[in-house]
């Protein structure tokens, strides 16, 4: 299913809340945010979309877990009508920085500093493309550690062959980092991402395709990996679409964050409630 421009406009005045209002100052206009205003980064060429990455393999003989990613990301759609192994699904919130290629009006690419002055990189953002998801230390952090999350697992007592499909619900970049650079580290940074986040969810259009999506890839398992304030709207929508069906759905931090062991813990959700 094909989300048309989500086409909202993010208008930064008074009316907005604190968090938002409290950004305006680190705000750089460009390509994409102009007289107070975001837009173009919510139209169909900004999506983020979902890839099929590793291949999750329970030994059963050895109790062990064994996480193998593909030589390159393929569509979770291919094949799916005969591979019939179960589809392990790993869910983040949005795409951040990383899962975009920032250019300037010559194509070149645009580097965001990270301690320094952020301001005249971001005015020089022309053009913003969509990578793929889970890229720079999140999708480092998930190859390393995929295998350790899934140890919180049931033993199934046999062999099993896991793909594992990795998404965002919203495949937008919520937090409009094109159009300030910040680090989602800075408390401020992180509040706007969740409020674009839940105004993009108030959008049919974005949860239909959220539920297209479950629908089709039918997971046997879901690792929900959102961040805290939109983890429950998420599971929600779960609920909604694989209600009835034998799907083990479980909280988790976010991949980002696997590098702990305290962050790789599974947490059973039951979609029955």
């Amino acid at each position: 299913m094909t989300v048309h421009s989500v086409e909202l406009e993010f208008n930064f005045t008074r009316e907005q809340n604190t968090a938002v209002i409290e950004t305006i100052a680190e705000l750089s206009e460009n390509a994409y945010y102009q007289g107070g205003r975001v837009a173009g980064l919510f139209a169909d060429e900004m999506r983020v979309p979902d890839v099929y990455r590793y291949d999750l393999r329970y030994i059963a003989n050895t109790e062990s877990w064994e996480a193998v990613r593909l030589p390159q990301d393929a569509s979770p759609a291919g094949g799916m009508g005969e591979d019939t192994r179960p589809t392990l699904l790993v869910l983040m919130e949005s795409p951040h920085n990383d899962e975009y290629l920032y250019l300037d009006e010559n194509g070149d690419p645009v580097k965001i500093p990270v301690v320094r002055d952020r301001a005249d990189a971001v005015r020089r953002i022309a053009r913003v493309e969509p990578v793929r998801p889970a890229n720079g230390k999140t999708g480092e952090h998930m190859d390393r550690f995929l295998a350790a999350v899934a140890e919180g697992l049931a033993p199934s007592g046999r062999d099993v062959m896991y793909r594992v499909i990795v998404a965002n619900p919203v495949q937008y970049q919520t937090s409009l980092h094109a159009v300030h650079g910040g680090t989602l580290s800075k408390p401020l940074y992180g509040a706007l991402r969740d409020n674009v986040w839940k105004a993009l969810w108030t959008q049919e259009a974005v949860r239909s395709d959220f539920a297209a999506r479950l629908a089709a890839y039918k997971p046997a398992v879901i690792f929900n990996g959102c961040t805290r304030v939109v983890k429950p709207l998420v599971e929600e929508a779960i609920r909604e679409v694989l209600r009835g069906q034998a799907v083990e759905c479980y909280r988790v931090a976010h991949p980002f964050a696997w590098f702990s062991a305290a962050n790789r813990k599974l947490t059973r959700v039951e979609l029955e409630e």
